[in-house]
């Protein structure tokens, strides 16, 4: 276990190129070709059905619509972090927005 996640939270993992296998507890595994000098980036859904509990789905995410996405998003808590791979803080922050006065 790299992470735990919770609603509205997401982290990244530093990782070699070269091809990994993402799981989720009780879920399927993802199978990802990591390239060098290029970023990936998975995306945790459900799957609900009646009758039965939620299933765990991994799916790979366009650059473009995970951008989007990470807007709404707080990086993980470092307490919620379990691997040196994955930063304690968000690697992609830069200067947090801030409101300016006229």
């Amino acid at each position: 276990m790299v992470a735990e996640l919770k609603q509205g939270t997401y982290f990244a993992i530093n990782l070699a190129p070269g091809k990994y296998a993402f799981s989720v507890e009780g879920g399927i595994p993802l199978f990802v070709d990591v390239s060098a000098g290029e970023e990936s980036f998975v995306r945790l859904d459900w799957n609900y059905d009646v009758g039965r509990p939620p299933i765990p789905v991994l799916a790979k995410v366009r650059e473009s619509d995970a951008h989007a996405d990470i807007k709404f998003l707080s990086y993980a808590g470092a307490k919620r972090i379990h691997s040196s791979m994955v930063p304690k803080s968000d690697p992609g922050a830069g200067n947090p927005a801030q409101l300016r006065r006229r």
